[in-house]
């Protein structure tokens, strides 16, 4: 397999954007394109971490050797906005993630372009994106699946800490989602976009039984479960750590063999 770094220009970033893919190159027939997962990462991080964290070559490998549609893994930098857009920098995370990475990616390299074939995935924030532009670009994506999602918005008075971390502050969180007393009932929250979704990809939520965000994350199982919304729910051990994100990428790329 190829790991390839990519420095690529976004119009709805205005800037240059690096991401990594990891493509079966030496596995496929002349003309043949394969289905590819985006992978997300989590806040602090960038698309180096999934690579470096867990052993993704060798489970992609594994998998392509097994399969003969073959996949590949594309891992872009999403900064630590919750992959919404950034008004006051004219960054739109929303918009690339959703639209402009599949169609820069599918132009570089050999990705189908079928729903089906389209995946995306993430880790914490990067659960919670997946999960959010899964469900605002269907037509896009066939799957989006989320492990330890940041599903802060179910409960904003929760995660919102005056002397917390700095994605935890009031002042942080107002600038990604808005009036926080708001949040659970906007465009910003996943269980909303669910109910109002014409369409909806397969959905995916995993979390670990030792994680301090496994609330949500069963939260919004039970929603569904209730709302009749189809999806494919595993809780593990473990806690917030790369040791269960890895489970997770093992067992995402399981549902895909199947």
């Amino acid at each position: 397999m190829a790991i390839l770094k990519l420095e690529l220009y976004a119009k709805t970033m205005r800037r240059t954007v690096t991401a990594a893919a990891v493509v079966p190159a030496e596995s496929l027939k002349p003309g043949q394109r394969c289905a590819c997962l985006y992978l997300l990462h989590g806040v602090q991080g960038s698309y180096i971490n999934w690579l470096t964290a867990t052993n993704l070559f060798r489970l992609l490998g594994q998998y392509n050797a097994a399969h003969e549609k073959k996949l590949a893994i594309v891992l872009p930098s999403g900064g630590n906005g919750f992959y919404h857009p950034a008004e006051g920098r004219k960054e739109d995370y929303e918009r690339f993630v959703g639209e402009e990475l599949p169609e820069l990616t599918r132009a570089m390299l050999p990705l189908s372009s079928s729903r089906e074939d389209t995946w995306i995935a993430g880790l914490s924030m990067g659960g919670y994106g997946a999960l959010r532009t899964g469900l605002l670009y269907p037509e896009v994506f066939g799957f989006a699946g989320g492990l330890s999602s940041a599903l802060l918005t179910q409960d904003m008075e929760g995660h919102c800490k005056e002397n917390g971390a700095f994605f935890e502050r009031p002042e942080f969180l107002q600038g990604i989602f808005g009036d926080l007393r708001e949040a659970a009932d906007s465009m910003h929250d996943v269980r909303t976009l669910s109910h109002q979704a014409k369409r909806l990809p397969k959905l995916y939520l995993a979390c670990g039984r030792q994680d301090g965000l496994l609330d949500l994350t069963r939260g919004l199982h039970e929603d569904w479960q209730q709302s009749g919304i189809e999806h494919v729910y595993e809780e593990h051990d473990g806690g917030h750590d790369w040791a269960f994100w890895e489970w997770g990428l093992e067992r995402i790329l399981k549902l895909r063999g199947e």
